[in-house]
């Protein structure tokens, strides 16, 4: 993916007040996080809306295309040799981790049932 910012905002931090220096485009790792975290669940949202499952699909697409993001939340999957293949895998991760670890909702929790109650 290559971004780069309109000749305005390369020059400007804010509206209307030029900047002393030229700033720097945004890496890549920047711009899968705007993907990640706005246009994806952007994308989602509004196919829902419109039932244009074309859309959702489009996000889920662009999700899996992007390598999985790396935050302490992945890293302690990670730790558990749980890892992510794509930035879609990553987002499911963190959806497990706030819904069910943070709360202490293990039991609840498929992965945090098999790791508590024995097999039999």
């Amino acid at each position: 993916v290559d971004v780069k910012q309109s000749d305005y905002w390369q020059q400007h931090y804010q509206f209307n007040k030029e900047s002393t220096s030229t700033i720097a485009p945004l890496g890549q790792l920047s711009i899968y996080n705007l993907i990640i975290n706005s246009v994806a669940p952007i994308l989602i949202a509004y196919g829902q809306f419109n039932s244009n499952q074309a859309l959702v699909d489009r996000a889920i697409e662009l999700l899996q295309s992007i390598e999985p993001e790396n935050n302490a939340i992945i890293r302690m999957w990670n730790a558990l040799n749980m890892t992510p293949s794509n930035a879609h895998d990553s987002q499911a991760l963190i959806e497990l981790h706030n819904s069910y670890c943070m709360p202490k909702r293990c039991l609840d929790c498929r992965i945090g049932a098999s790791i508590i109650k024995p097999s039999k």
